[in-house]
């Protein structure tokens, strides 16, 4: 499998009312892959493999801004990109007079918990939301791992990042600086039909388990549907959560060809105690069908896997 990682570095500025973000870009040497290649490309003036630092932007507080960066899957086999924030980092940054009046002692006031972010990506062949706007903070979503589904060969896709500074965040946060890289790596797909596959569903804040084949996210109420992913991020289908009367009803759904054979749930307290599908409390095997639907107990974490043939 030929891998490739591009770094991204953001900051965000808070300073005299307004905020700068900027990226730069870095690439890492990719592995090798002996039948076909995956190679991810980034707009800027041209498709190129290092673009560099990428246009600034400037928001005041309360203010939504956007930018958007441009990739495309230049290889001839179809792959998904995996998209992870890490190395979150909060600094002082320049000290404004207009901050000293409320902050004498220009402590550093943690950007990265009031600045909202909002990830979606616009392809050629499909749209998908990532992270919604408003719901997770840049420190929340730190460490966190998301998926795009399947980019075909040539495929041009758009990933719109929305900054937005909290409300709440005064003079005080003048001058104060928040960073994080953005990790986006390009995966071929795998899995040709005949055979069966593990799947898992894959929300908001994804957890992996550790063992590299699935993992849990959390549910907070009011409804969401997230994507289910078999093999080597496989799309498959979705799996829909829905309130129902105190109870929870979780429904997952297939399709292109793929059945369900099993399906293994958790929904409980965060995280699981057992990560191993048979050790869910909720099973139901047997099945060949594209349709699969629990009512149970309400819980904040769900974990839900299964097992596909196609």
């Amino acid at each position: 499998m030929r891998n490739y990682l591009i770094f991204f570095s953001i900051s965000l500025i808070l300073f005299a009312g307004s905020t700068l973000a900027y990226f730069s870009d870095a690439e890492s040497s990719p592995s090798t892959y002996t039948t076909g290649y995956i190679d991810l490309k980034v707009w800027q003036n041209g498709w190129v493999d290092n673009p560099g630092k990428l246009i600034d932007i400037e928001a005041k507080p309360c203010e939504y801004k956007e930018k958007i960066i441009r990739i495309k899957n230049a290889g001839n086999n179809p792959a998904v990109v995996d998209l992870k924030i890490f190395n979150v980092r909060d600094f002082g940054g320049v000290f404004t007079e207009e901050e000293a009046r409320f902050d004498y002692l220009n402590e550093i006031n943690n950007i990265s918990y009031q600045t909202f972010t909002g990830i979606w990506v616009e392809c050629e062949s499909f749209s998908q939301l990532i992270v919604e706007n408003d719901n997770k903070t840049l420190r929340e979503l730190e460490d966190l791992k998301f998926y795009t589904s399947p980019i075909a060969p040539g495929e041009v896709c758009d990933v719109h990042f929305t900054f937005h500074i909290n409300s709440s965040a005064e003079n005080e946060y003048q001058g104060d600086l928040a960073k994080f890289d953005l990790e986006l790596s390009l995966e071929q797909v795998d899995g040709n039909g005949g055979e069966e596959e593990t799947c898992w569903a894959i929300g908001g804040d994804f957890h992996e388990f550790g063992q590299g084949w699935g993992g849990y996210f959390t549910y907070t109420g009011g409804g969401l549907q997230v994507p289910i992913y078999a093999g080597r991020h496989i799309h498959v289908g979705s799996l829909t959560v829905e309130d129902a009367g105190g109870k929870i009803r979780v429904k997952y759904s297939v399709n292109g060809g793929w059945m369900l054979t099993e399906t293994h749930l958790y929904v409980g307290d965060c995280p699981p105690p057992k990560s191993a599908p048979g050790k869910f409390p909720y099973k139901h095997e047997g099945l060949n069908s594209n349709f699969d639907e629990y009512v149970v107990d309400y819980g904040n974490c769900i974990a839900a896997h299964g097992v596909v043939v196609r």
